[in-house]
């Protein structure tokens, strides 16, 4: 089988991600895969694991860049005589329905995954989504987003993501000497309990609730630093909070870092304070490292993270609801318990293996 898979970010971040293991997993079950994608530094990621590039311009998003970008596609599948185009945002699978519509097609199979879609792209996406052959979504939230929003029912499938848990799931021993590596690194102690935030620095991810709440975390428990790491268009702004605020020395903003794993491996917990949320890749990992979770009740959140067993939900944009959650689980002797049943968890369900599987289900189904 030969599959394309097209991405559209110019950053690393969820969407990239999930392209770039998807790719790989595919690529070690035989499959010829090919990731056409959104820019340099998805594509300088892409090579160094190792994963084939498709010479195809799909930037362009007016009309006339999205045509481009459909005949080009047209001309990539019809010379590599591809079984499967796996698209990953809006904007391919918008050259997809293109190419249907103009009977470019040459008995290829178009798939759109749904990694989440905003209020605004509903009112027209789901035009081209019904000219495809199979859209998947993430949760159960979207399959139910997608249904409400005119997609037809008979071309949408749920797959929950899921991560290679060999790369998170560490033994005690190794996660021990990263939290130690790690802690010595920024200067925290061991003894200090760490509330860990990681992602994009952008008004939809939450990042405005995070010092609000934390402030009222540490009227009760002083021994609590935050950990904040990503960067973004909010950072400014809370870098400024925390001055205003003199919490300097309990807040530590470290940037954009690639070494993932081992930063969760320092935390005592994660939150995850978004607006809107698919199904977060950050906090299934954190669960993989054995980390419980603190998310708002949004999106697909729900069926991550199950209250007292994993983690716990607060109400989404209440920072009350979040400092509070917070704080009973630093007191929670059940917290580290917690943090095994998200790991567990991981193990037998949230898991790449799993997810590749469902994913190639559904590509055989349909050639």
């Amino acid at each position: 089988m030969n599959i394309l898979l097209i991405s559209t970010g110019g950053h690393i971040g969820g969407e990239e991600t999930f392209t770039k293991n998807l790719a790989s997993s595919l690529l070690a079950r035989g499959y010829k895969v090919w990731v056409a994608p959104g820019g340099k530094v998805q594509m300088d990621d892409l090579i160094k694991w190792q994963i084939p590039i498709a010479d195809i311009d799909i930037k362009g998003r007016n009309l006339k860049g999205l045509f481009k970008g459909a005949k080009e596609i047209k001309i990539f599948v019809q010379k590599n005589k591809i079984d499967i185009v796996h698209c990953l945002a809006a904007g391919p699978a918008i050259m997809g329905g293109f190419i249907k519509k103009m009977h470019w097609n040459q008995g290829e199979k178009w798939i759109y995954y749904g990694i989440g879609i905003n209020r605004l792209t509903y009112k027209w996406l789901p035009i081209f989504l019904n000219l495809l052959d199979l859209s998947i979504v993430c949760s159960d939230f979207e399959l139910l987003k997608f249904k409400l929003n005119r997609i037809k029912e008979s071309k949408i499938v749920r797959v929950h993501h899921g991560i290679d848990h060999k790369v998170y799931g560490f033994e005690d021993y190794e996660k021990n000497y990263n939290r130690k590596e790690i802690r010595k690194e920024l200067g925290i102690l061991e003894n200090e309990f760490i509330i860990g935030y990681i992602g994009r620095l952008s008004p939809e991810k939450g990042c405005d609730l995070i010092i609000p709440a934390f402030i009222k975390v540490i009227e009760k428990e002083s021994s609590v630093k935050l950990l904040i790491v990503g960067d973004g268009i909010l950072r400014n702004a809370m870098q400024e909070q925390v001055k205003t605020n003199h919490l300097g020395d309990k807040v530590i903003f470290t940037g954009f870092r690639t070494d993932i794993p081992k930063v969760l491996c320092c935390l005592d917990s994660l939150v995850l304070p978004s607006y809107m949320e698919a199904f977060s890749l950050t906090s299934i990992q954190a669960m993989g490292v054995g980390i419980p979770v603190i998310a708002s009740d949004a999106g697909g959140n729900p069926e991550q993270v199950i209250p007292n067993f994993n983690g716990y939900l607060f109400e989404t944009g209440n920072y009350d609801d979040l400092s509070k959650k917070t704080i009973e689980l630093i007191s929670n002797e059940k917290s580290k318990t917690m943090g095994n049943n998200g790991k567990e968890l991981v193990e037998k369900y949230l898991n790449a293996g799993r997810m590749v599987n469902e994913i190639e289900f559904y590509y055989k189904a349909l050639i």
